[in-house]
This record gives structure tokens, C-alpha cells and sequence, in this order.
């Protein structure tokens, strides 16, 4: 759950909330990449996170804002989500740029 305890402006909850997935039977990518026990747990309760503890969201949204208005050659694909049904489940991903020629995935952080 996403809170707004210190009353931010909407526009930073509605940043915090943009890539918020509650769904129980979507994993994405990254959460693969934390513990078996800590994925379940927060599946199973809702954690409370508030909008001022994900301020760095907005840094990194400020630059993939920048790359994504590159213009790409022909061989590249920019901000693909790609979606897999595995055993009930989905995995998913949004990667931010590949190159079919290099046959390279990107995926900028800041």
C-alpha cells in the first residue's frame, strides 16, 4: 500500500504509484533477484511504503525520460514489456532498449 503521510503534491504519488503491481500472480523480473521468503511475504501482507521513502523513483524516471526520447536505428526496440506464463504465474519485464544487431538487452539505472 502507498502512503502519503507528509501530504506530497499528487504528482509524486502518482509517480510512486505508476509502476506499482499488487498482483498476486505477476512477478516482475527484478523481484526474482530478492529472497524466495521475502517475495512471498509481500505477496502475502500489504506493505506500507510511503511516497516520501521513494523519492529516488523520481531520479530515475528523470533519466529514462531522456534515453527514451532517443531516437533508435533500425535494429533496436525501445520499452518492450515482455510477458511469460509459467506454471499459473507471470513473469514480466520491460526492458529499455535492444539491439538485435549487437543482440543486446539494456536496462538503464541510475
Amino acid at each position: 500500500m502507498i502512503t502519503n503521510k507528509l501530504g506530497l503534491p499528487q504528482s509524486f504519488v502518482e509517480m510512486a504509484t505508476s509502476d506499482f503491481d499488487p498482483d498476486d500472480k505477476t512477478y516482475r523480473v527484478t523481484s526474482l533477484l530478492k529472497g524466495v521468503r521475502e517475495v512471498i511475504l509481500e505477496k502475502r501482507h500489504d506493505v506500507e511504503q510511503d511516497v516520501s521513502d521513494m523519492i529516488f523513483m523520481l531520479f530515475g524516471s528523470a533519466a529514462h525520460s531522456v534515453l527514451e526520447n532517443s531516437i533508435e536505428t533500425s535494429s533496436q526496440i525501445k520499452e518492450c514489456r515482455l510477458t511469460e506464463k509459467i506454471n499459473g504465474r507471470f513473469i514480466s519485464e520491460k526492458f529499455d532498449l535492444y539491439d538485435a544487431q549487437l543482440k543486446k538487452v539494456n536496462d538503464y539505472k541510475t
